[in-house]
C-alpha cells in the first residue's frame, strides 16, 4: 500500500534540503519518497534536477524521464531533460 504522506514528508525534507543547497542529501530524500510513491512525479523531477547539479546526468534523464511518463505535459520536466541529454552528449536526443 502507498503511503502518500509518507512519500510527501520525505519529499519536502528533499525540497528542504536543495533549497539550502545540500544536493546529495536531497537526492536521497527523493529517492525514498518515489520508494514510497513511484507516482510522486514532483519527487522524480526534483531528484533528477539534484543529480543534474552534482553533474549526474545520465541519472538525471532516468529521473526526468520517470517524471515525463507520469506528467507528459509539462515542459519544464522535457526542457529539463533536454538540458541533461546535451550536458551527456546525447546532442541529437536533446533537440
Amino acid at each position: 500500500m502507498i503511503d502518500s504522506n509518507k512519500s510527501m514528508n520525505f519529499y519536502n525534507e528533499g525540497d528542504s534540503f536543495y533549497r539550502e543547497g545540500n544536493y546529495g542529501e536531497a537526492v536521497i530524500r527523493f529517492a525514498e519518497a518515489v520508494k514510497i510513491d513511484p507516482h510522486n512525479y514532483r519527487a522524480w523531477h526534483d531528484k533528477g534536477l539534484c543529480l543534474y547539479k552534482l553533474g549526474n546526468y545520465e541519472e538525471a534523464i532516468n529521473c526526468y524521464t520517470e517524471a515525463i511518463k507520469l506528467k507528459p505535459d509539462n515542459d519544464t520536466y522535457w526542457t529539463n531533460k533536454g538540458y541533461s541529454l546535451y550536458k551527456h552528449g546525447n546532442y541529437e536526443e536533446a533537440i
